[in-house]
């Protein structure tokens, strides 16, 4: 299992069986990431995550970098990639909103401009239409 922790913000994988975990390395000059919500893409092993303190929403493989897809991305909290589409949906508590960008960080489009009250998590289901 990969979490975030609330804590550091880590994102930390955990060893279901014997419990041990490690701190992943993004290879950004030893410096942890900062995740808040987090996803996965298991078919291209890259993991996606909100960063709330930085207001950006990245992309990265471990020890491969990491990407910002959005710089702006206002007070990203929850995250869920399409797995389909490679989309990238987040909440942003700043404006009560749902957002969207695509995998190469090229466009962002506001989902929905209704008011939620502070946003928290978001689930994708790109089959279901």
């Amino acid at each position: 299992a990969v979490v975030s922790t609330q804590s550091t913000g880590n994102i930390v994988r955990v060893d279901l069986d014997t419990g041990n975990s490690s701190v992943l390395d993004f290879g950004v000059d030893g410096e942890s990431v900062f995740g808040v919500g987090l996803d996965y893409d298991q078919l291209e092993d890259t993991y996606y995550w909100s960063c709330i303190t930085q207001g950006t929403i990245s992309s990265g493989k471990v020890g491969d970098g990491t990407t910002v897809l959005m710089a702006d991305a206002g007070r990203p909290s929850g995250i869920a990639l399409d797995w389909i589409s490679k989309n990238v949906y987040w909440t942003d508590d700043n404006s009560e909103s749902v957002r969207v960008v695509n995998q190469g960080g090229l466009s962002a489009t506001l989902v929905t401009s209704d008011k939620f009250d502070v946003p928290r998590s978001i689930k994708v289901d790109p089959i279901s239409q």
